[in-house]
């Protein structure tokens, strides 16, 4: 009998326990997030009264959402006003807070060092005045996270918004809305518009500014949207009126990134005295069009289609031939291929696989939409049973419309 309720007790101790959910607020008995956050436990759940809230940091898989509304944090002198750092596995999920980034040296969310899954949620950032020679690099940073997710999340440039010209992306002294490095990341209906530059600034804040150490290769976003009527992905770069305007998309560092874009997105380039910005632009050039750079118009992304003649299974040294519709004939369609295998699978949770390699993908052809392109399979046995993937960027003509096409995967066999 002993040791039946010896091992009783075992297994109930060692049973887990359900989530505590925590309630923070000015007139509650835990006044600040932070002081919730040091009772939590893995799992628990903290709601947030409306009010405003001093910074605070997150280090273990917790649940932080406003109770009914949203909530507000202000940054410190020099921290962020929402940290999450070294979290090792489950998921971090903060929902509905707004932070007014002003009078600090620190972005306004860092996220740090995390092996888990982050998920920010119906976030805001708004910035009022200037930091000038402050060594900042973007109102969000996002470094060496395995998963992370911003879904709602607007970023709202005011302004010029100026940092070091000597931090390590190079004399920008427009700061970024959102930088990531070596992270891989999901962007969608978000609102993301990088800070202009002073007067006399060299360049411009770009929407998305990556960065990649060779931690992942390659590299990889997702823009989506989530289709429901009206949603839409907006990605704006800052302006410089003596200088180079901002990117929507720019890739820097030494390897790749790929980027999947699935579903409305629109791109506004940041003006320029200098040099007027770019839908995407890789290496550290702020916009300007040189060797090794590719570049795009400012454009809205719609989903277009491969016409369903394009074949399913394709054998090795073949050539076949794939087409390309277009809503706006008349523009020119450039194709991107791939093999499957070189990329990533799709983060957990998430739909499709990353398509267009922006560091290493060739440009099977160009032409004006409708368009046909032939593809070869090169002859090599170990391609069987891989796939191909294939995604189209098509420019209207007309500098307003864009379109890529969703994914479509070809077997070769």
């Amino acid at each position: 009998m002993t040791l039946l309720l010896a091992s009783l007790f075992a297994a109930t101790a060692a049973s887990p326990l359900p989530p505590a959910t925590l309630f923070v607020g000015p007139l509650r008995a835990i006044t600040s997030i932070g002081a919730a956050l040091a009772v939590a436990g893995p799992g628990d759940i903290i709601l947030v009264d409306q009010g405003s809230y001093p910074a605070f940091t997150v280090t273990l898989p917790v649940t932080i959402a406003g109770n009914g509304g949203t909530f507000s944090v202000q940054p410190g002198l020099t921290t962020p006003a929402i940290t999450v750092s070294g979290l090792l596995a489950g998921t971090v999920a903060i929902d509905g807070a707004q932070v007014t980034w002003a009078g600090t040296s620190a972005a306004a969310i860092q996220l740090l060092n995390c092996g888990g899954d982050i998920r920010l949620q119906n976030i805001g950032v708004s910035a009022t005045g200037n930091l000038p020679g402050m060594a900042g690099r973007a109102a969000i940073e996002v470094t060496n996270c395995t998963d992370v997710i911003l879904e709602q999340v607007a970023v709202l440039a005011a302004g010029a918004r100026s940092g070091s010209t000597t931090n390590p992306d190079g004399a920008n002294n427009g700061l970024s809305a959102v930088r990531v490095e070596d992270a891989q990341t999901l962007f969608r209906n978000c609102f993301l518009r990088g800070f202009d530059a002073p007067t006399g600034g060299l360049f411009a804040g770009d929407a998305i500014r990556t960065f990649d150490n060779g931690a992942f290769t390659p590299m990889s976003l997702w823009l989506n949207t989530d289709f429901t009527p009206g949603s839409q992905q907006t990605l704006v770069g800052g302006n410089a009126p003596s200088g180079n305007g901002g990117n929507c998309l720019h890739r820097l560092g030494g390897t790749s990134l790929v980027a999947d874009f699935c579903g409305p997105t629109f791109f506004a380039a940041g003006s320029g005295g200098v040099q007027t910005g770019g839908a995407f632009a890789w290496n550290n050039d702020g916009g300007l069009v040189g060797p090794g750079i590719q570049r795009m118009v400012p454009a809205c992304v719609f989903d277009m289609i491969f016409p369903l003649s394009a074949p399913a299974v394709v054998p090795t040294g073949t050539t076949f031939t794939v087409g390309v519709d277009a809503f706006a004939p008349g523009g020119l369609a450039l194709l991107f291929v791939s093999i499957g295998s070189m990329h990533l699978a799709a983060l957990p949770g998430l739909n499709g696989r990353v398509l267009i390699d922006l560091g290493t993908a060739s440009t099977i052809g160009a032409a004006v939409t409708p368009a046909a392109f032939t593809l070869t399979i090169p002859p090599v046995p170990s391609l069987a049973g891989i796939n191909l993937t294939a995604q189209a960027i098509v420019n209207s003509g007309t500098l307003l419309v864009a379109g890529t096409s969703e994914a479509r995967f070809i077997s070769i066999r």
